[in-house]
C-alpha cells in the first residue's frame, strides 16, 4: 500500500496548514526543509496581510520577515517587553501597513516608551489609523476614545500616569487624514470578547461605531452625545438590532432627538428588559413601544408639551413583567385610575404584579384611596 507522506501535499495545502499555525511557530516552520522555506515565501502576501502577534523576539522575527506585506496588525505587548528600540525599528519597515491596533497591558510601558512607539508609526506613509485597547480586560468597556492627533492620544498616558485618571479597561483610536474611525474599530472589536457593557460617548458620526454592535456578549449599552448631534443614529440602532436582538438587556439613551424611525429600531430589540430613553419628541413615538414585550423598567427623560395617557398605557397594557415607570410628564387626571384598569385586565388578580410608577411630585400630593388600585400601583415621587 502506498503510503501518502507530508511532501506530497500541493502547495496549496501546505500553505493553509501554515495559516493555521500560531504565529510563533512561523518561522520555525520555514526552516523545516526549502519546500517548507519556498511555500511561506511564495504565499506571503495572502498569509501575512493580516498579522496579529506579540512583540516576543520570535514573533517579531517573523514581522521582520514578513514585513512588505502586512497591511494590518495587532500587537500585543507583552508584560516583558522586548527592547523599544527593537520594536520601533521593526514597526519603522513596515511600509504598506495601514492600520494597527496595540494591546496594553499596562505593565511597564512609559509614556516616553509609547511616544517613541507613536511617533515611529506616525512617520509610515501608508498609515490610516492606530487602535488601542488599554487595561485590564473587564467587563466593562468604560470608553471609547476618538484622538485629535499624536499629542492628544500622548497626553492621556501623560494623565493616566500622573494618577490623574482611573485606571479602566477602554479602547481609542487615532485617525489620521480625519478618516472614519470605523475599520480601526472593526480590528479592535474581536478582541473583546469578554466586554458585556459599553459606555459609548459619540464623539464622531454614529455610523463610524457600527462596529460596537457586533460585540459578542454584549448586554448593556449606554449610548450618549456630549455635543452637538453626530449625524442620524438610525445606521447604528438599526445595526444594534440586527446583532443583538436577542442578547441586549439593558439600553440607557442619553440624546437629544429620536426619530420615528430610530425609536422603530430600539423597539425590534426584542430582549431589552431596561430602557432609558430621551429624545422622543412626540407622544405617539412612544406606541413603537409596544413591541418590547420583555420590558421591567422604562424610564423616560424628558417633558412633553401634552398630557400623556394613551401611548403610556399602551406600553403598560403590552408589556406584562412592566414593574418600574419613570415619567417626567404631569400626567392627565384619570391616568392612574386608567392604568389600574388595564393592569387588572392584563394581570394576575390573585397575585397582581404592582406597578411602581414614579411621577412628578404634584401628582402623589394625595395618597391612593382605592384599596383595589394600591394592589397594582404603587406611587414614587421624584
Amino acid at each position: 500500500m502506498d503510503t501518502t507522506t507530508f511532501l506530497d501535499l500541493n502547495d496549496d495545502c501546505i500553505a493553509d496548514i501554515l495559516s493555521h499555525l500560531p504565529a510563533r511557530d512561523h518561522m520555525h516552520f520555514g526552516q523545516v526543509c526549502s519546500r517548507f522555506r519556498n511555500v511561506q515565501n511564495d504565499y506571503a502576501a495572502g498569509l501575512y496581510k493580516r498579522l496579529e502577534l506579540t512583540d516576543s523576539e520570535q514573533e517579531l522575527r517573523l514581522l521582520r520577515k514578513a514585513g512588505e506585506h502586512v497591511r494590518i496588525l495587532f500587537l500585543s505587548l507583552e508584560e516583558e517587553p522586548t527592547p523599544r528600540g527593537v520594536l520601533t525599528k521593526t514597526l519603522g519597515a513596515l511600509a504598506n501597513l495601514e492600520r494597527i491596533t496595540l494591546k496594553l497591558r499596562g505593565t511597564g510601558l512609559s509614556c516616553c516608551d509609547i511616544k517613541c512607539i507613536i511617533k515611529c508609526i506616525e512617520k509610515l506613509h501608508k498609515i490610516q489609523s492606530v487602535g488601542l485597547i488599554r487595561g485590564v480586560a473587564d467587563t466593562t468597556l468604560s470608553t471609547v476614545e476618538t484622538y485629535a492627533d499624536s499629542v492628544d492620544l500622548l497626553s492621556s498616558f501623560v494623565v493616566e500616569e500622573n494618577g490623574l485618571m482611573e485606571d479602566t479597561f477602554r479602547v481609542g483610536v487615532l485617525p489620521f487624514g480625519n478618516g472614519s474611525i470605523e475599520k480601526a474599530l472593526a480590528d479592535v472589536v474581536p478582541h473583546l470578547t469578554h466586554v458585556r457593557e459599553v459606555d459609548l460617548t459619540l464623539e464622531r458620526p454614529a455610523r463610524e461605531y457600527l462596529p460596537i454592535t457586533q460585540i459578542p456578549e454584549l448586554h448593556t449599552l449606554s449610548m450618549f452625545w456630549n455635543d452637538v448631534p453626530r449625524g442620524p443614529l438610525l445606521p447604528l440602532l438599526s445595526a444594534l438590532a440586527a446583532a443583538q436582538s436577542g442578547n441586549l438587556i439593558n439600553l440607557f439613551m442619553g440624546v437629544r432627538h429620536l426619530e420615528p424611525d430610530e425609536v422603530k429600531a430600539i423597539a425590534r430589540i426584542h430582549s431589552l428588559q431596561d430602557l432609558e430613553v430621551s429624545g422622543i419628541s412626540q407622544p405617539s413615538y412612544i406606541y413603537h413601544l409596544t413591541e418590547l414585550r420583555n420590558l421591567v423598567r422604562l424610564r423616560f427623560n424628558e417633558q412633553f408639551e401634552d398630557r400623556l395617557s394613551a401611548p403610556v398605557l399602551a406600553v403598560v397594557q403590552a408589556c406584562p413583567n412592566l414593574a418600574y415607570l419613570r415619567l417626567e410628564n404631569v400626567m392627565s387626571d384619570d391616568f392612574i385610575y386608567k392604568a389600574f384598569k388595564v393592569l387588572q385586565q392584563t394581570r394576575d388578580p390573585l397575585h397582581p404584579k404592582a406597578l411602581f410608577l414614579a411621577v412628578p411630585q404634584e401628582e402623589v400630593m394625595g395618597s391612593l384611596q382605592d384599596p383595589d388600585i394600591e394592589r397594582y400601583i404603587h406611587l414614587v415621587g421624584q
